[in-house]
């Protein structure tokens, strides 16, 4: 079965850890643990504590996939971080595209970076504010 504890390390190294940042261009404006204001308007992001973000990450996007019940690690990351990044319905909804037409572990991963890379270009070219991130999304999904 998936592990969280793994899935979350991974994904707070990608996501900046306790650094706070508030980049000029962000629509989720003030992050920290990669938790955004946009996202959790209610909480003070710059005093939130690792416990809180790992609570957050536990109920709002591992157990949303039920991740927990995965057999694949490798499948359960990719689920969970791109549920994060672009939120649990829109990754579950192309996860199962190709999930539906494809049937090795290995090929729905790479296809689904994919999938995932050409969204984010996507949002550059319909906002070229977002362009300053592009790199980066690339990145995290990548590697």
């Amino acid at each position: 079965m998936a592990n969280f504890e793994t899935a979350l390390t991974k994904l707070l190294v990608k996501e900046g850890g306790a650094t706070i940042s508030d980049h000029k261009h962000d629509r989720g404006g003030i992050t920290k643990w990669g938790i955004s204001k946009l996202a959790y308007q209610d909480l003070d992001i710059a005093s939130l504590t690792y416990e809180q973000a790992k609570e957050i990450y536990k109920r709002d996007y591992w157990d949303k996939f039920k991740l927990d019940t995965q057999d694949s690690q490798k499948v359960a990351e990719v689920l969970f971080e791109a549920g994060v990044h672009m939120g649990v319905k829109t990754a579950l909804r192309i996860f199962n595209s190709l999930k539906s037409q494809l049937n090795k572990e290995e090929t729905i991963i790479v296809q689904f970076k994919l999938a995932l890379a050409w969204r984010y270009a996507r949002i550059c070219m319909r906002n070229s504010t977002q362009r300053v991130f592009l790199l980066g999304w690339l990145k995290r999904i990548f590697s």
